[in-house]
């Protein structure tokens, strides 16, 4: 990637914002309303996006720095992902807390909880992998 260019980049007529770094195409605005995992898969395949990785979604909360092209800005949201883990019951989910800029949590929610969806397109790397490439 270029280093004078953005990372993120909102593309017009998209209705998305491009990270440059991944290639993944992220929703201009993640979803407010809270719903459960079901409810977020079922969503997301409705309006044509997939529910991110625990590693995806990291990688885009670790960028949001000021001056993002997203429509977005309330720390203290939970956003889902499809990630699990291997030391919890298959009835937990991954989920990231934005704290504030460039700031997160990761923790495991019970998926009749309630958090919101940040719909993504875009290659799927392998599950749990991070920006950096490690293992989540």
């Amino acid at each position: 990637m270029d280093a004078s260019l953005p990372r993120f980049s909102a593309l017009s007529g998209a209705d998305g914002v491009l990270d440059r770094i991944t290639g993944l195409l992220w929703e201009s605005a993640p979803s407010g309303r809270l719903m459960s995992w079901a409810e977020a898969q079922r969503y997301a395949l409705a309006e044509g996006w997939r529910m991110p990785t625990i590693g995806e979604i990291a990688s885009l909360l670790a960028g949001l720095v000021d001056g993002h092209p997203f429509l977005f800005s309330a720390p203290g949201l939970v956003f889902w992902s499809t990630s699990e883990s291997p030391f919890a019951p298959a009835t937990h989910a991954r989920v990231a807390t934005c704290e504030a800029s460039a700031r997160f949590t990761v923790h495991l929610l019970d998926k009749g909880g309630s958090a919101c969806l940040w719909g993504v397109r875009g290659p799927l790397g392998p599950p749990g992998l991070t920006a950096g490439g490690s293992r989540a």
